[in-house]
């Protein structure tokens, strides 16, 4: 199970953080030409804070719905329709001509990318016990902190495309297409569910059901269940966890999306460098 799903997520949340988050590379791809994004769209400071934030609020009032729509439907449908419509979206951030159309583009991306990694977790706890999770929850999110590091690179790669099309175009437009593709393949290589699943007999089938607790997500179960939906709003674990989520999310990916530009207007480097 691990070498057939976990190297996959892995992989596709790297190239969705890496989407996301190279709209802070964007703002000093070639600054030193003025084809920057702030540059050729004629951003103010305070236009530009909007670019950024705009992407979180449908991002997260949207998460539970999307999880909910993924069993719905099933997993390799719902995570392939993520992909390859943000990825469509991401590609589209290359077209924008103004101000209004990258707030437009941003508010979907972030529509789209909405839910996927909830939309995870809840997958995994089809396949896995709750103690089983954790080492692999970690592994998978390590993979979207790799993305500021890869998201680097591609930036300076791509930048050297800057020409009648600006480099930070170009850095959309490529960062789209693997998406796209990933989402196309996960319709087919995803497996659902165990019981579904093609690459098990149904000894192994029955093997994985039987590991899992009374309480672990199934197929058959129904999709909504208020009595539970109260019992964790009472959990005081769930209030803090959301407390810690909420630190961590302003903490890191706030800092995250402002350094790249707090260090260049500093002048201690090139946006090569």
């Amino acid at each position: 199970i691990d070498v057939r799903i976990i190297p996959w997520l892995c992989f596709t949340y790297l190239v969705m953080k890496t989407d996301a988050n190279n709209i802070t590379n964007s703002a000093i791809m070639n600054a030193e030409k003025k084809h920057d994004i702030k540059s050729e769209l004629n951003l103010s400071p305070n236009q530009w804070n909007w670019v950024i934030a705009c992407f979180f609020y449908p991002y997260a009032f949207l998460e539970p719905a999307s999880t909910l729509m993924m069993k719905k439907t099933t997993p390799s449908f719902w995570l392939g329709r993520l992909m390859v419509t943000w990825g469509i979206i991401c590609g589209c951030v290359g077209a924008v001509q103004k101000y209004g159309d990258l707030i437009a583009v941003r508010v979907l991306q972030g529509a789209a990318e909405a839910g996927y990694y909830p939309c995870i977790i809840y997958y995994l706890a089809f396949w896995f016990r709750p103690d089983q999770m954790a080492r692999r929850v970690a592994v998978f999110y390590s993979f979207g902190q790799l993305s500021g590091f890869l998201g680097g690179f591609l930036a300076f790669a791509i930048s050297h495309a800057d020409g009648r099309l600006a480099g930070w175009r170009w850095l959309f437009i490529m960062d789209g297409i693997p998406a796209v593709l990933m989402g196309i393949v996960t319709f087919f290589f995803l497996p659902d569910y165990p019981q579904t699943a093609k690459f098990l007999n149904d000894d192994e089938k029955s093997a994985i059901l039987g590991l899992l607790t009374e309480h672990s997500p199934s197929k058959e179960a129904k999709t909504w269940d208020w009595k539970q939906v109260v019992a964790l709003v009472k959990n005081p674990s769930f209030w803090s966890w959301n407390l810690v989520s909420f630190f961590h999310a302003v903490g890191g990916f706030g800092l995250s999306f402002a350094l790249p530009t707090v260090i260049f207007e500093l002048g201690f480097m090139t946006p090569v460098q």
